[in-house]
């Protein structure tokens, strides 16, 4: 009887397992190579933005093209959603609070602007009787030609300090870059009895 060391059989078995690794291990690159390459040319858009003040107060959202391809976007369109006495309430922004060049081309590394009049807003939803601290989300969605969303999600507040009435808008969702809690200027109000 041969020692076990001399099982050529058992040797030639331990070329097949090494075999059989090296091809799992190459076929598990080659699947992260393509998923990469797959993501690398996916349509993305950037959203990023900020409170603008001229004759009224403005969110101005900007939707850049971080991707080696061009984006055709569509359209744009927002909404708030908040709750009162009487549940969940979706109300869409009209068109005409939001200026912007859309449908168009985004070439890679340009951006397009959004402006959405803050004011008009605070006006338009103080009749939907929103109590004092009443919370919202402000929602701001793209969409491309293949109809793809890509959404904003702020969070705000609103308020009623008896002359004014207004919102706070402040806060950052997902990995959305924005203002903070801490900036003083993110307040949008209008005076009561307008």
């Amino acid at each position: 009887m041969e020692p076990w060391y001399l099982n050529w059989e058992m040797w030639g078995a331990i070329g097949q397992w090494a075999g059989a690794i090296a091809t799992v291990a190459a076929v598990w690159v080659a699947l992260q190579q393509t998923r990469e390459a797959r993501d690398a040319i996916r349509p993305s858009l950037e959203l990023v933005w900020t409170l603008i003040e001229e004759e009224k107060e403005y969110l101005v959202v900007r939707a850049v093209n971080q991707k080696p391809i061009s984006i055709y976007v569509m359209n744009v369109h927002s909404l708030i959603i908040f709750e009162n006495d009487h549940g969940s309430i979706r109300v869409p922004l009209p068109q005409t609070f939001m200026e912007s060049d859309i449908p168009q081309s985004l070439p890679p590394g340009n951006f397009l602007i959004c402006k959405i009049s803050l004011t008009d807003l605070v006006l338009m939803l103080k009749d939907y009787g929103l109590n004092d601290k009443s919370g919202f989300y402000l929602r701001v969605i793209f969409r491309d030609s293949l109809y793809t969303p890509y959404t904003l999600n702020l969070l705000g507040q609103w308020f009623d300090d008896g002359e004014y009435v207004g919102m706070r808008v402040w806060e950052q969702v997902g990995r959305i870059k924005g203002y903070k809690p801490e900036n003083a200027d993110n307040v949008i109000k209008v005076v009561k009895d307008e």
